[in-house]
């Protein structure tokens, strides 16, 4: 009876061999027992990578799987995907996304038929990958949404290209991957300064590397400092001195001649004079 699988493109599984003490995987194949493109469970970087492989049941070790690819998943998890064909669609220390394609069904290494050889590891310890089937490893942390650019706060720009630059739970590269951050502004919760990187808290438990090329970190912008206004002592209005009015100029009236005092001594030299003037006239 086929169920719903997350690892195969057509959304649906049937097992050919399940989990056991002996064989810690599941063997799957498509719906009504066909062969499928293979995809990645969640999201993650190939951590192991094996291909050129053929069918061989003399294997041993990692050759048993034939060609295969292993992700790591962070948090923990790993799932690994063996017996594929040759010719697998990603490459060692690639990052991939859910559902993406990874190979076809095939039936290289230590197999007896085409199916796809399912494993889940947490810890490094295989566990049953049956309930894991159609759901989650863990509980996925949503990727940092970007944000509007503000010069007020200090923010980081992502300016590499999209799933490029990963974004983590820790402020270093053993932390676990939340995934590929999407490029544009973010704010800065806060700032750690390891070993190799400058880490940005982007949002509460999810950090980003500067990576140059890739991450710019861009400083708010100081306000501006006006200095400050000297007011100007108010000057006490000055009283302008009164207008003085042009002097008229006094118009002396010009005298009243005076008409000549007739004196004692006038009288005396006036007939002086006559008495002279009559003697001379007597002698002529």
């Amino acid at each position: 009876m086929s169920k719903q699988c997350r690892v195969l493109k057509g959304g649906y599984c049937e097992t050919t061999q399940g989990y056991s003490a002996s064989h810690k995987a599941n063997d799957i194949v498509g719906k009504g027992y066909t062969l499928d493109y293979i995809i990645a469970h969640t999201d993650g970087t190939v951590n192991f990578y094996q291909d050129g492989r053929y069918n061989d049941h003399n294997t041993r070790g990692n050759d048993t799987y034939g060609n295969c690819i292993k992700i790591n998943h962070g948090n923990g998890y790993e799932t690994l995907y063996a017996h594929m064909e040759r010719g697998l669609k990603v490459k060692n220390g690639q990052y991939v996304k859910k559902g993406q394609i990874i190979g076809y069904m095939g039936n290289s290494g230590n197999s007896y038929g085409g199916h796809l050889h399912f494993e889940v590891r947490k810890n490094g310890v295989l566990i049953d990958p049956s309930s894991y089937l159609n759901k989650d490893l863990f509980t996925v942390i949503s990727l940092p949404k970007a944000v509007n650019e503000n010069k007020k706060i200090d923010q980081v720009k992502v300016i590499c290209g999209k799933d490029t630059l990963r974004c983590r739970t820790g402020h270093d590269t053993n932390s676990s991957i939340i995934g590929a951050i999407n490029p544009g502004f973010y704010n800065i919760v806060s700032t750690y300064k390891g070993k190799d990187y400058v880490w940005y808290e982007v949002e509460k438990g999810k950090w980003i590397a500067r990576v140059d090329g890739c991450v710019r970190f861009i400083a708010k912008e100081e306000p501006k400092v006006e200095p400050p206004k000297v007011e100007q002592p108010k000057e006490d209005p000055k009283e302008e001195p009164p207008k003085e009015e042009p002097k008229k100029e006094e118009v002396t009236p010009n005298p009243t001649p005076k008409e000549p005092e007739i004196t004692e001594n006038f009288i005396k030299r006036f007939f002086r004079a006559l008495i002279d003037l009559i003697k001379k006239w007597l002698s002529l």
